[in-house]
């Protein structure tokens, strides 16, 4: 093997000479200096091409009106059916039935976001949409003022050993079809929402044996 070849530079070999001098403190100075300059330039780097992206799927304009109604009246009777059906011993094979007026309650009692969103049952699965105004986020409000997140989405709703899950089929915003990364992002994040949401009561969800949707209501049956 042969003998590595000496520096011929005298100006490398100046450089190399006097890295050799410095101690241990001082070259784990430097080396956090180069990683945090180089952490520094991947951060803005990511932040701005998240910003690029994030401008071009958004809207001047908001898809739905903010419209909050008043669900106590709704909700009373709600709690008081779901009750009756937690109560439901096996052998009575109850059902419990889920209509869109009920999804609605249940997310304005869930989420400050449910005046801006829209529901609706079809066939066997759910279409979804809602604006997010990012004036309204933080971190976000000085870049996007005037701007509206457009989400829409259909979703297939599914229970597991008593945990919720939605599958989305198709997402689109600011009239552009999501990719399938961002679709399978928005269907790991609404999933998550679900699962955080419904933690108290997975208890009941798990003697529901089936959940189909037919005529715009979502029926669970134990």
């Amino acid at each position: 093997m042969r003998a590595p070849a000496p520096v011929a530079s005298p100006a490398l070999r100046r450089f190399v000479l006097r890295q050799s001098r410095l101690g241990m403190f001082t070259r784990c100075l430097i080396l956090l200096v180069v990683l945090g300059a180089l952490g520094t330039f991947c951060f803005t780097w990511y932040r701005d091409r998240f910003i690029t992206q994030l401008r071009d799927l958004t809207d001047a304009t908001p898809a739905i009106q903010p419209t909050r109604l008043s669900i106590e009246g709704d909700m009373r009777l709600f709690k008081k059916r779901w009750r009756d059906f937690s109560a439901a011993k096996p052998a009575d094979e109850a059902v419990f039935d889920l209509t869109e007026d009920d999804l609605r309650s249940l997310l304005r009692s869930k989420t400050s976001l449910a005046d801006r969103a829209e529901l609706r049952l079809v066939r066997d699965h759910a279409e979804v949409a809602f604006t997010l105004p990012l004036g309204e986020v933080s971190f976000l409000a000085e870049r996007f003022a005037g701007r509206y997140l457009n989400l829409s989405a259909t979703m297939t709703p599914s229970l597991t050993e008593g945990i919720a899950r939605v599958a989305i089929s198709q997402a689109a915003s600011g009239g552009k079809n999501l990719s399938e990364d961002r679709r399978k992002l928005l269907e790991l994040a609404c999933s998550a929402w679900i699962y955080n949401a419904l933690v108290p009561q997975r208890e009941v969800l798990a003697r529901v044996k089936q959940v189909r949707i037919d005529n715009g209501v979502i029926y669970l049956r134990q």
